[in-house]
This record gives structure tokens, C-alpha cells and sequence, in this order.
């Protein structure tokens, strides 16, 4: 908390320890929010609902985290982007859903966009979603628009699926890959 004050952006992400209870999450959301530090969410499920209460400025659900605070499966991109949007028309900032080798969607109050991963040989996809959260974090820290930092985490999450250690980044891999990765309003 003694660092929220510096802070443009926190990330709040992983699974946190069942001693800090449910509502940890939520509530250190609501936190950074009362100090004006945007805020982006990579949780799963009670903890990923609980700190949506708390209107993060950027959720970033996979397709499986997405449909499971819906209730249903989702289909992509139509029901991704609806129940997108009630999430965003909720509180939610934006929502970024990553959806593996299909790249990702983006939908904001304003626009929706899809991003369509470039191909790659995965060897494995253990920290491709970390890998994502970064890229954007990094774009975001650049100062690129929403379409360029969804660019980014794509790219980001491909690159990461090249390697067998977890959340693995080079950066000439990173550049080949977000030269390939493209963006379309939907």
C-alpha cells in the first residue's frame, strides 16, 4: 500500500494464498482505485469476481475464466464481446480475453477489436497469459493505444509458447511475432 502512491498502474495477478481470505483481491483493488492508480486483473475465478466488484481498469480472463464469471460458454467472438461489454458497462475498464492460439479480443466502451495471433510451433504455453499481461503492461507503459498494447500482448503470449521454461521472452522472437500480429475492429 506504502507504494500505491508512485504508482500508474498495479497489476494484481497469480493466486494469492488462501490465508489472505476471498476478498483480499477485491479489496486491494478498491485501494489502488481510492488512490487513482489503474488497475489490471489476471485472477481466476473468487478472486477474479471479487476484485471485478472492485471495477478494475483492465480485466484480462482467458476464454475459460471469461465464460466461468458468465456461467455459460461463451462463443467468440459474439458472446465474448456481449457479455464484454456488460462487464465494461459494470465498472470494468476494458477486457482483454485471450484465447490461446486465436489471439485475443478487446472490448472497451468504445470499440472492440480482435487480435489474431501469428502461428507458432508451441512447445509449451505454461506463463503464455503472464506473458501477456506484460506485453500490454509494457505497450501501456510506452504509451501505445489500447489496439497496439492488445498487439503487444498477443505477440507477447505467442512468444513466451516457444520455449519450455515458463514465461520465457526474447526479444528478437517478440519483435518477429508482433510484426505478424494483426488487429481488426469488429
Amino acid at each position: 500500500e506504502e507504494l500505491l502512491p508512485f504508482a500508474h498502474l498495479a497489476v494484481v495477478s497469480g493466486n494469492p494464498p488462501p490465508a489472505v481470505g476471498e476478498d483480499f483481491c477485491g479489496r486491494l483493488v478498491a485501494r489502488a482505485r481510492e488512490m487513482d492508480v489503474a488497475v489490471l486483473v489476471d485472477l481466476h475465478e473468487t478472486h477474479l469476481r471479487e476484485a471485478l466488484l472492485a471495477g478494475p481498469a483492465i480485466l484480462t480472463p482467458n476464454l475459460t475464466e471469461l465464460s466461468w464469471l458468465a456461467g455459460r460458454s461463451l462463443s467468440i467472438p459474439s458472446e465474448v464481446v456481449d457479455y464484454s461489454r456488460e462487464l465494461v458497462a459494470g465498472g470494468v475498464g476494458a477486457v482483454l480475453t485471450t484465447l490461446g492460439a486465436e489471439g485475443a479480443l478487446l472490448v472497451t466502451a468504445d470499440t472492440a477489436f480482435r487480435v489474431l495471433a501469428p502461428q507458432v510451433d508451441v512447445v509449451s504455453a505454461v506463463g503464455a497469459g503472464d506473458c501477456a499481461v506484460a506485453g500490454w503492461v509494457a505497450a501501456g507503459a510506452w504509451g501505445l493505444p489500447l489496439r497496439d498494447q492488445a498487439r503487444w500482448a498477443v505477440a507477447a503470449g505467442s512468444a513466451c509458447c516457444l520455449h519450455t521454461e515458463a514465461a520465457a521472452l526474447h526479444r528478437e522472437e517478440l519483435e518477429s511475432l508482433l510484426a505478424r500480429t494483426s488487429v481488426s475492429d469488429l
